[in-house]
């Protein structure tokens, strides 16, 4: 059985929780974590956000993950927007 990826050798694994970028809708949470991965001398950086909501009796989650850089305001916002939009087309609002 294994260990996890954090027990091999020569392997660091660090999440860094940050603010997230952007706003959740309707109240909801969001939380966002930097995460670096090291295997030999490799190191693979992401952002990972999350944001949750409520809408009607539908909950609704949105997960981005990407670079660092590339996890930006203006990406969360569209991907948070398109989200809404398709859920209020189902609804027929």
């Amino acid at each position: 059985m294994s260990k996890g990826l954090g027990s091999a050798p020569g392997t660091k694994v660090t999440a860094t929780t940050v603010k997230a970028a952007g706003s959740v809708p309707n109240g909801g949470a969001a939380s966002a974590f930097d995460i670096a991965i090291t295997i030999q001398n490799q190191t693979l950086e992401m952002r990972v956000e999350s944001y949750v909501w409520q809408d009607g009796n539908a909950g609704v989650t949105v997960a981005i993950t990407g670079q660092k850089d590339q996890v930006t305001a203006e990406v969360v916002k569209k991907a948070l927007d398109t989200a809404n939009a398709k859920l209020k087309a189902q609804q027929g609002d």
